[in-house]
């Protein structure tokens, strides 16, 4: 695309207004051959390679991994909760990819958070689930969430909603109250939003 399309697609949906923005300065990505002729990209890590070693390291961990997924992609809510279907007694379910939300509500949050969020009510007592952006930046501080079944209960003790939070949005907040949102700080690495779902 152009810079002049970009520019017309943010005039279109009034994105400056919604965001609160003053501008946002849209800069064309050079598109002649010359401004590459000295430039090599090479491919460090991948979403393969993550869950690759997240692999080993549960099988060093005595875990019994299994890869359910290296692309996935849908609703971040029905992903996660299709990932912990597929999560069998014993096993560690490992997943990597971007999911999306589609912005119901008014509250604050990322997609891994959501994701986690929606686990919440089904999450057996001895499972775990853990959604976590690899570049450590959810859609805000956090990096992602865990959940297991003390997640479910804490919710529950403090008079706390899943459904309600997942119907607003506001991820960020729920795991705020119950404590189970996961700070790595940046990590410099952004490959693919990564997932593991274990069951006792």
């Amino acid at each position: 695309t152009t810079a002049q399309e970009a520019a017309e697609i943010l005039r279109r949906y009034n994105v400056l207004d919604r965001c609160k923005l003053p501008s946002c300065n849209v800069v064309e990505t050079p598109k002649d051959e010359m401004y590459f002729e000295r430039v090599s990209n090479i491919l460090m890590c991948s979403a393969i390679d993550a869950v690759t070693a997240m692999k080993t390291k549960a099988q060093e961990l005595g875990l019994r991994p299994r890869v359910w997924k290296t692309d996935f992609e849908g609703e971040a809510r029905a992903v996660g909760l299709d990932i912990l279907a597929a999560t069998q007694s014993g096993e560690c379910l490992i997943a990597a990819g971007e999911s999306t939300v589609t912005i119901m509500g008014h509250g604050d949050g990322g997609r891994n958070r959501e994701m986690a969020l929606s686990v919440v009510p089904s999450i057996a007592e001895d499972g775990v689930f853990i959604a976590i952006a690899s570049d450590g930046h959810d859609n805000g501080d956090m990096a992602g969430a865990i959940v297991d079944g003390t997640t479910r209960k804490s919710a529950t003790s403090m008079g706390l909603s899943p459904a309600e939070y997942l119907t607003n949005n506001d991820s960020q907040q729920f795991f705020d109250e119950v404590g189970d949102g996961l700070n790595t700080g940046i990590t410099g690495a952004n490959i693919s939003d990564l997932v593991v779902s274990m069951r006792g």
